[in-house]
């Protein structure tokens, strides 16, 4: 059987690479990797202060609920929770009627919102 021009020489080619893809395989199965630890804190883990609420400044509040994103949003569910509890208290006990808590958000972010906004422009 005859082969076309080049074949010879290609198949050698291709035999030689696949014997140095076996020898390297070979050489790859024999190194002893060391034991690797990978050790990642979830964010529960990681040690924050906690939020110190209102320090009665309202100038440092302001300043800090505009950079941090956890004490502005603790802030926010603090003023929430005292929304929704003077509504209830103005109800006398009870509860609110539907879709009243979702307003109360509303108007709670709002608020905040114009509050950061406007320190923010004094700031700058």
């Amino acid at each position: 059987m005859s082969y076309p021009a080049g074949f010879e020489d290609a198949y050698r080619a291709l035999e030689s690479a696949m014997g140095d893809l076996g020898t390297a395989t070979r050489r790859a199965q024999n190194i002893e990797f060391p034991d690797v630890v990978i050790e990642t804190r979830t964010p529960e883990e990681v040690q924050r202060q906690p939020d110190p609420g209102r320090t009665g400044d309202e100038l440092a509040d302001l300043r800090r609920w505009a950079v941090d994103v956890d004490a502005r949003n603790a802030e926010f569910a603090r003023r929430v929770a005292e929304a929704v509890d003077a509504e209830i208290d103005g109800l006398r006990g009870g509860w609110l009627p539907d879709g009243r808590r979702d307003e109360i958000i509303e108007d709670v972010r709002a608020h905040m919102l114009a509050q950061l906004r406007r320190y923010g422009g004094a700031e700058r």
